[in-house]
């Protein structure tokens, strides 16, 4: 029984000297695994990017390369009846597997200079529907690349983009509206790449975050789907907004307003039949109230067209005298 224990004793003190000799192999400065190891980092980048050609896609006359998208919006800043249109801006983000940028000998993530990218093979993604988009480059182009020791890149975009946006206004200030972002591939058809969203109905995010002063984002949709075109089937992806107007803010800036100026032109009722100059006034007052709601749609607009200065129209009111 002692000699038993005594041979486990020494199996331990043998296994524990050989992981701490491990560990320490491991930690010792210019290991091969040692991501501080410059020279080797160095190393694999120009032997990533020797002779990689540009101009085909990974795994060129293969399956085709499926690219994962991400999004998260930062902001919707604003959106406009009279243009058809809105303005997001957002973090995106694409992945995809290409094998000639795999490596063994660093067991980390690389995050290049945004430069790298114009030396790499990316997805030729647009919006479909877009007017006017624009990647930010303060203070420098705002484009992230990573490549994973498997191959996997990650590239990552901040843009701002105005897109179009067909409003029906029939119920207007009680509709609601649908406005979607359409990205699709401008030359690779179903046969070369493959659209779809990474991580499912979460591969959107930021969308509780947006705050409008007329609208509120009720629902979200994401819809992954299939063109066809003279020149070929495309993949599509859409990003779906359902927007719903606030009635709380016309309520104050449309509403009110014209039940104040209601209001007032049953004032000339109790005005002397007489008394010419407040009924001037007053009917002056109540048509520009009407107009400057009509244009401006603004309730302080309309309140100082029916104050005045010093209550002109209300106070001639007051000093014509009430009568029947």
């Amino acid at each position: 029984m002692a000699l038993l224990r005594l041979r486990r004793m020494r199996c331990f003190v043998v296994w524990s000297f050989a992981f701490v000799v491990a560990a320490v192999c491991a930690q010792s400065p210019g290991g091969v695994h040692d991501p501080s190891n410059m020279t080797l980092v160095k190393e694999t980048v120009d032997r990533l990017l020797k002779g990689y050609d540009i101009r085909l896609r990974p795994d060129f006359g293969g399956a085709p390369v499926g690219v994962g998208m991400n999004i998260d919006i930062a902001s919707i800043d604003m959106v406009s009846e009279v243009n058809m249109d809105y303005t997001l801006t957002m973090y995106f983000q694409q992945a995809w597997r290409d094998k000639r940028l795999s490596y063994s000998e660093i067991p980390l993530n690389l995050t290049l200079d945004n430069r790298v990218a114009d030396q790499l093979w990316v997805p030729d993604t647009y919006f479909l529907n877009d007017k006017k988009s624009f990647v930010h480059g303060v203070t420098v182009k705002n484009r992230m690349i990573r490549l994973h020791p498997d191959g996997t890149v990650l590239y990552g975009l901040r843009i701002t983009t105005t897109a179009a946006c067909m409003m029906d206004l029939r119920r207007y200030p009680l509709d609601e509206q649908n406005c979607t972002l359409e990205i699709e591939s401008y030359g690779y058809t179903t046969d070369d790449i493959e659209f779809y969203w990474r991580g499912g109905h979460n591969a959107v995010t930021g969308v509780d975050r947006i705050e409008l002063p007329q609208f509120s984002i009720v629902d979200h949709k994401l819809i992954a789907k299939k063109v066809v075109f003279s020149t070929g089937a495309y993949p599509r992806l859409s990003l779906s907004f359902k927007l719903k107007r606030n009635i709380g803010y016309f309520i104050l800036q449309t509403y009110m307003p014209s039940i104040l100026i209601t209001i007032l032109s049953w004032v000339s009722f109790w005005i002397n039949y007489d008394a010419s100059a407040a009924r001037v006034a007053l009917g002056c007052c109540g048509e520009g109230g009407v107009g400057s709601l009509g244009c401006c749609g603004r309730a302080g607009e309309v309140l100082r067209v029916l104050c005045g200065a010093g209550w002109g129209p209300l106070g001639a009111v007051a000093r014509a005298g009430w009568g029947p």
